[in-house]
């Protein structure tokens, strides 16, 4: 966009030496004056070395700085990652409401690299952040690229390990072409079984929170196994190999949206409600949306609608996910309700 950013992470704060300095600049009128909090993201502690490590652009224009060496407290070398804006700046001292931040020490969140996906966000590995009750559990966070994200990382905004030397993400971040994306972790431990290694799709785009689990995640076996673990992506039929070799276990993940049925529980007598049932035999992450054929409209895989007037609606359902969409249609008749002739003696 024309403006620019600088880096300067051995500027000194006052007695905090080499406590660094990210300086956003206008591309037509610059900036000037003395480094200070008040126009630039600054370091409070000796060999903070605020933006050393990386500052990154984003395909909007937005940056992201990468502080690893940030003291958090006591918590030296915490680490934090700041975004900023590509058109004013972010500036202050580096803290959990302007940055992802690290909470123990030896976080050293901004050293795993940072995966700038296509659609502008951004993920940020961690493969050194320390659980309360697990040394180098790592951990994956997504961040937006039009706001960021702050905080210190926890099961709620990250997908972390949950043992010792899990270090989650350390076999990298794979992007997919909407955006998703694949998180291996080829240290992560199943159980007992050291070293296993586990695959996680975040196959909506939105990223994936929590630990690591059947749920979310395709697990290894074998142990070391997660050194033997790779994905394919087949664009063309939208589905994501996962082969553990270890294991001799090939999982197929169907990534597009197929088997889509629709139903209703009609006839329905004019008055009363019709059930509408939809659902799919592949797809994660599949939303639906109705039109009732009468221009209502509604969600949901079972949502009810009462149709003001007898006759044959035809009931359209589209499920979506980030792969793509798909349609069915369910016929309803909706019928008068018959009255028996009163009969006088």
């Amino acid at each position: 966009n024309g403006n620019y950013v600088v880096s300067s992470g051995l500027w000194d704060n006052g007695t905090a030496v080499d406590a660094g300095a990210v300086t956003w600049g206008s591309g037509t009128s610059g900036v000037a004056g003395a480094i200070d909090a008040t126009k630039s993201l600054v370091g409070s502690t000796t060999n903070d070395r605020v933006g050393q490590a990386s500052v990154v652009a984003l395909p909007n224009g937005n940056y992201v700085v990468s502080s690893g060496l940030w003291d958090n407290g006591t918590a030296v070398d915490a680490g934090a990652l700041t975004w900023g804006s590509g058109t004013s700046g972010v500036a202050g001292l580096i803290n959990a409401t302007t940055s992802l931040v690290g909470s123990s020490t030896e976080d050293r969140i901004g050293t795993g690299g940072l995966k700038v996906l296509s659609n502008g966000n951004y993920v940020v590995p961690s493969p050194y952040w320390n659980s309360n009750t697990a040394s180098n559990a790592g951990a994956i966070t997504l961040g937006s690229g039009t706001s960021g994200i702050v905080g210190t990382i926890n099961a709620a905004n990250s997908l972390i390990g949950s043992a010792p030397e899990d270090r989650v993400g350390d076999g990298g971040v794979t992007e997919l072409t909407n955006g998703s994306y694949v998180v291996r972790s080829q240290n992560w431990n199943n159980g007992a079984i050291q070293m296993a290694g586990a695959v996680t799709l975040s196959s909506d785009g939105g990223g994936v929170t929590g630990t690591i689990d059947t749920i979310n995640s395709v697990l290894g076996l074998t142990p070391y196994g997660g050194l033997k673990l790779y994905t394919v992506y087949d664009e063309l039929n939208q589905r994501l190999f996962v082969v553990r070799s270890a294991d001799d276990r090939i999982t197929v993940i169907a990534l597009g949206i197929s088997g889509l049925i629709a139903s209703n529980d009609g006839p329905t007598t004019l008055g009363g409600a019709t059930a509408f049932s939809a659902s799919v035999t592949d797809g994660p992450n599949v939303t639906y949306s109705w039109d009732f054929g009468d221009g209502s409209t509604g969600s949901g895989a079972s949502p009810t609608h009462t149709y003001a007037a007898p006759g044959s609606y035809s009931a359209t359902v589209t499920a979506t996910n980030t792969f793509g969409s798909v349609t069915a249609r369910s016929t309803v008749l909706v019928t008068y309700r018959l009255a028996l002739p009163l009969l006088l003696r």
